[in-house]
C-alpha cells in the first residue's frame, strides 16, 4: 500500500526476491481489495469492444484519511491473486495464509504471503 502504482509493486516484489537469501523465506502481508469495497470485482477483465484485446484490472487505489487528519493518499492494493502470480516468478512455494488482524479470532482475517524455495 505504499507505493503509487503497479510498476513500483512489481519493483518491490523483484526487490524482495532478490534480497530473500537462497534459503530464506519472504513474509508480505497484504492490503485486499475486496475487504476495501465488497461491491467490486477484482480481478476484472472484460473483452474490448472498441480497440480489441483485454481489458484487466489488476488491483485498485484508494485513499484512507485517519480521525487525526492525516491522509495517506494514492496507495495501491494489487488483487491477492496477482500479488501470489508476481512471487510466484521469483519462488517455487508461494502460500497464501490468514491470520487475525489483532484480537485473536477476530474479523475479518488478514491474508500475508510467504515465498520459500527461491529461483
Amino acid at each position: 500500500c505504499l507505493v503509487e502504482s503497479m510498476t513500483e509493486v512489481e519493483r518491490v516484489v523483484e526487490n524482495l526476491a532478490r534480497w530473500t537469501s537462497d534459503a530464506g523465506a519472504c513474509f508480505v502481508p497484504l492490503c485486499d481489495p475486496a475487504l476495501l469495497a465488497a461491491d467490486v470485482h477484482i480481478p476484472y477483465h472484460t473483452a474490448d469492444r472498441f480497440h480489441g484485446g483485454t481489458v484487466m484490472i489488476t488491483g485498485v487505489t484508494w485513499t484512507w484519511n485517519e480521525e487525526s487528519g492525516k491522509q495517506h493518499r494514492n496507495m495501491v492494493a494489487p488483487h491477492i491473486e496477482h500479488m501470489v502470480n508476481m512471487f510466484k516468478k521469483y519462488f517455487d512455494a508461494v502460500e497464501l495464509i490468514e491470520y487475525p488482524l489483532g484480537k485473536p479470532k477476530q474479523s475479518p482475517q488478514r491474508k500475508a504471503i510467504i515465498a520459500k524455495s527461491k529461483r
